[in-house]
């Protein structure tokens, strides 16, 4: 359930998470995947465009959780300090990682359908804020449960990130990443 952090548990977050390249954005997106506990993982990156999706099978978002998806300080990973001290039963980091991705994205869509389901919203989220104060049932519905993530023009607003990306070297480190991940998950496949 994804519920806004007290005030005494967010300064404790203050440092917050910053996304520093595209391999950490899908990675985080894919430790998200697997939190949902996703058996399917697809992810599709157009380098020249920076523009990445990641599409999973997990559990889906709720219509009214998913309202408050990238929203600084809501998440569903943390609701105490114990949970920041060793208490650690997600992969995704406390949650920020989406409300991160929205800061550094041109444009954002999540389109998720809820386990259980036959409807499935979506969300837009452009230059790190919502177009739509709600979320909108979607025009094509999901085949099943799940989310998709799509990030378009990613570092749009840090042309110095983008000048230090060199195309090999993101997509290398990415596969280092994802066998890393692979290797602990064996049982999850890729979309």
């Amino acid at each position: 359930m994804i519920s806004k952090l007290p005030p005494e548990i967010q300064s404790a977050f203050r440092t917050g998470i910053t996304i520093t390249s595209l391999p950490h954005c899908v990675i985080e997106l894919i430790l998200n995947s697997l939190d949902a506990n996703a058996s399917h993982i697809g992810v599709r990156i157009d380098l020249e465009k920076y523009n990445l999706q990641v599409v999973d099978n997990g559990c889906g978002i709720e219509r009214a959780q998913l309202e408050l998806v990238g929203e600084r300080y809501m998440t569903s990973k943390c609701s105490s300090l114990a949970d920041l001290e060793g208490n650690v039963k997600y992969y995704g980091f406390r949650g920020e990682a989406v409300a991160s991705i929205k800061d550094v994205c041109e444009a954002m869509v999540l389109i998720s359908r809820p386990e259980g389901h036959s409807s499935t919203f979506s969300k837009v989220m452009k230059g790190g804020s919502e177009i739509n104060s709600r979320v909108s049932k979607a025009m094509l519905n999901r085949p099943g449960n799940g989310t998709t993530v799509a990030v378009t023009n990613l570092f749009y607003n840090l042309p110095v990130r983008r000048h230090r990306m060199y195309s090999a070297i993101e997509l290398e480190q990415l596969r280092h990443q994802m066998q890393a991940i692979a290797l602990i998950h064996p049982k999850v496949c890729e979309l």
